[in-house]
């Protein structure tokens, strides 16, 4: 998750006063076993409330995202665990802030899922600070864009999965997906496609879907491109891009 790089926090026009705040709402689907899921969202347009619902959800992220670190094992290192040859260049050529990611999660990868689970919560929780930090200079500003903050939730009003949603307020028919995760224990149920196209029910003028993820989640490439029908549009360092045109 590039929170600091997608979230784009601060806006020098300020909205009308009737766009500030938060609207929430929900509805039930069912997964592939024909269980209820209440999908529950939020639509923010104010920083802080943004940083809350994320930080609330920071958990799950981070369980979502601990296996990551096997699956970038698997497909950036050797059996010497170093990068392979064919990757070098390209670690090589990353920015400062990026290399050193990239060591932390070499760095985790041979750890078990605790300790990986707790890394990426320290490093959410880092960027949390970083932002809220930002915040406080800019206090009176609001988001340039209207975020949908949406989650599924079991019976028991377990939090399963999540996606949050990034439409920039000049053209609402294109959409970022800041994050899309769904707790291990959660995945094969069809989770991830109701967070993902539950944003066209929340804005049905949308025709585009974008986002992005690193070059070794190979799972989830395929889940866009097969199951999503999205496009694999460029390749860039160790981040691929992604489109689905709605209409």
């Amino acid at each position: 998750m590039n929170f600091l790089k997608h979230i784009q926090i601060l806006s020098l026009v300020l909205f009308p006063a009737c766009l500030t705040g938060m609207e929430q709402g929900s509805w039930v689907e069912q997964d592939k076993h024909g269980e209820n899921i209440s999908i529950e969202w939020h639509k923010v347009t104010d920083c802080k409330t943004l940083l809350e619902l994320e930080e609330q959800l920071m958990p799950v992220s981070a369980e979502a995202f601990a296996d990551e670190a096997i699956d970038l094992r698997n497909f950036l290192l050797d059996d010497k665990f170093q990068i392979k040859k064919e990757f070098i260049e390209i670690a090589e050529g990353l920015s400062h802030g990026d290399r050193e990611e990239l060591d932390a999660k070499i760095a985790i990868s041979n750890t078990d899922r605790m300790s990986r689970v707790g890394y990426l919560r320290q490093m959410f929780l880092q960027k949390f600070e970083k932002t809220k930090a930002v915040l406080l200079i800019h206090s009176k500003h609001v988001l340039n864009s209207i975020y949908f903050v949406v989650t599924a939730k079991d019976k028991a009003g377990e939090v399963l999965g999540l996606a949050i949603f990034n439409i920039n307020s000049d053209d609402c028919s294109d959409v970022w997906v800041d994050q899309l995760a769904v707790l291990p224990k959660a995945q094969g149920r069809g989770l991830a496609r109701l967070l993902m196209f539950s944003i066209l029910k929340l804005n049905p003028e949308i025709a585009c879907i974008g986002l992005n993820t690193e070059l070794w989640n190979v799972k989830a490439r395929e889940m866009y491109t097969q199951a999503f029908k999205f496009t694999e549009r460029r390749i860039k360092d160790f981040t691929v891009w992604f489109e689905h045109f709605v209409k």
